[in-house]
């Protein structure tokens, strides 16, 4: 099945199943009119899922063509679910009513008689597995049962968790007599399927066990080796995992073949198993772990590292300048502990070099492990050409301290990009190095008016109505975005009030009774009767 989502109808597809819908006279509804199967056509050719619970009734309709047409489409629709969405389409088929007479209202002596064995019919009988009827249910499972096809797995591993307890016994019994070589296959599909139900407090951890142990079997290692190279990860998950105890298999290709998947999870998975199968000659997987994009996986590899008696600084150092922050100060600790010195050095000589990433690290490890004599060789690389780079910069000289580059990182402020000019004025405002007023008319001059919003919301560590002052100014904002920003600020500056009672200056009192003017006529009523409150209250 297609790794897509249960989606609404669009409105062309909703156009259609309405039309397809309105029937005018009695006999239509129950033979079909004359664009009964061209509309049933077009709704397969543009519809989603979702349609499926309203044109379900069509396939019990007397006339031979609509059923066969509306089976047809129902299971053109049907191939577009997942298996782990099935419970939603389930629970939706419940719920559909609008057909009384023939779908809500069917009886289990009507279920016998849908008969065939098309994939068509055994897609429209396993929907009909779905029914709000237990009864109905019970009857569609037997039948369903007798079907020698791997379409019905899905519906019999539903049914499992059926909340009636007389379905649930039908649906295990069924799903036992399914417990062989020729559902294999259909089984590796259902994994993900299985992933879900395994949540519901009525499923049996039994079922799993049983399905793994006829996946384990040797005569499915063919079920497996296509469940590996499955493009859905859940199934890939449980195929290398049952694969690896499979005879058939061979154990080291697999765990090789699981160190290079592109799933996190399974590729934890096999560095935390690859000891216990590959040799350190035959593969090295500390030192693969160590340069995975994944941190815990880079975890893994420092860990192992780290319980050696002896391990070796060459192979401990490339965690010095990893970008996972907590990894990069655990291995700093391990160095300072292992040679009694701090590991600055180290990155004293990596901020000489160009790349980038290399250079962002080292320059954030220089930070967490120098003093302020390192200050001068960070702030040359405010020049660099890579953002990255630049933003570390700054926010190393946040941590050692930004005496002396008050004026550069006002300038960046103005006109560097958004995520380093930010960092700038987050770095200034949080040393209190400049008045709050100056950091933001600096802001203001950076042409990206989405650093314009980022600033005025890092103005809630300035003092108090420094605060109200900035927000009114900002409401009368032409730029509609920062406005409502400013109004957003001060509802929130005012929810804050009475958390400190630090009085306005009489110069600051004056200022924001003026800003509140002007901005006025952009507030709403509540929140300017209450600045003037507290304005006035303040003046006394």
């Amino acid at each position: 099945m297609k790794s897509s989502h249960l989606k609404g109808l669009t409105l062309s597809a909703q156009a259609l199943v309405n039309k397809l819908m309105s029937w005018s006279t009695l006999s239509q509804r129950w033979n079909g009119g004359g664009d009964t199967t061209a509309l049933l056509e077009q709704v397969g050719a543009v519809a989603g899922p979702l349609a499926i619970p309203t044109l379900i009734s069509f396939g019990l309709a007397d006339s031979a063509e609509v059923r066969s047409k509306a089976k047809s489409t129902i299971r053109h629709l049907f191939a577009q679910v997942p298996t782990e969405s099935l419970p939603l389409l389930d629970e939706s088929l419940r719920q559909s009513w609008g057909q009384i007479e023939d779908w809500y209202g069917m009886k289990p002596q009507a279920v016998e008689k849908l008969g065939g064995d098309a994939e068509d019919d055994l897609v429209f009988l396993g929907l009909v597995s779905c029914h709000r009827s237990g009864y109905v249910r019970a009857e569609a499972l037997r039948i369903l049962g007798s079907k020698p096809s791997g379409i019905v797995i899905p519906f019999v591993l539903m049914r499992l968790v059926d909340w009636v307890s007389e379905v649930r016994f039908v649906a295990e019994d069924e799903f036992q007599k399914k417990l062989s070589v020729e559902y294999a296959d259909a089984f590796v599909d259902c994994l993900p399927l299985i992933d879900r139900l395994a949540k519901n407090s009525r499923y049996r951890p039994v079922y799993s066990s049983w399905i793994d142990a006829l996946l384990n079997s040797p005569q499915n290692g063919d079920a497996l080796r296509r469940g590996i190279h499955s493009s859905d990860r859940k199934i890939r998950r449980h195929c290398f995992k049952i694969a690896v105890e499979n005879s058939t298999s061979q154990t080291k290709g697999l765990i090789l073949e699981a160190l290079g998947d592109p799933d996190v999870v399974l590729r934890k998975w096999a560095f935390l198993v690859a000891p216990q199968f590959l040799s350190a000659d035959e593969y090295d997987w500390i030192r693969e772990a160590s340069t995975d994009p994944y941190g815990p996986i880079r975890r893994m590899a420092f860990e192992a590292l780290s319980t050696k008696s002896t391990p070796s600084l060459e192979d401990l150092a490339p965690f010095l300048l990893d970008r996972s922050a907590a990894l990069r100060r655990a291995m700093q600790s391990a160095y300072i502990k292992r040679l009694g010195q701090s590991p600055a050095s180290v990155y004293r000589v990596e901020i000489q070099d160009p790349v980038a990433r290399k250079a962002e690290v080292a320059v954030l490890g220089l930070a967490e492990t120098g003093d302020r004599s390192d200050v001068p060789a960070i702030s040359r690389m405010l020049s660099n050409r890579s953002p990255r780079v630049r933003r570390a910069v700054v926010r190393a000289l946040r941590i050692l301290g930004i005496e002396g580059q008050e004026q550069v990182l006002l300038r960046i402020v103005a006109s560097d990009v958004r995520s380093v000019a930010r960092e700038a004025a987050s770095a200034l405002l949080s040393r209190r190095a400049n008045p709050p007023s100056d950091v933001w008319a600096e802001a203001l001059k950076n042409p990206d008016q989405r650093l314009h919003i980022d600033v005025l919301r890092l103005m809630k560590s300035a003092p108090k109505w420094r605060q109200l002052i900035l927000y009114l100014g900002a409401v009368v904002s032409s730029d509609a975005s920062l406005s409502a920003c400013a109004i957003e600020m001060l509802t929130a500056w005012l929810n804050r009030f009475n958390s400190s009672f630090v009085d306005p200056s009489l110069a600051e009192r004056d200022m924001a009774a003026f800003q509140l003017d002007r901005a006025s006529e952009r507030l709403p009523g509540r929140l300017v009767t209450e600045l003037r409150f507290i304005l006035q209250t303040a003046a006394r």
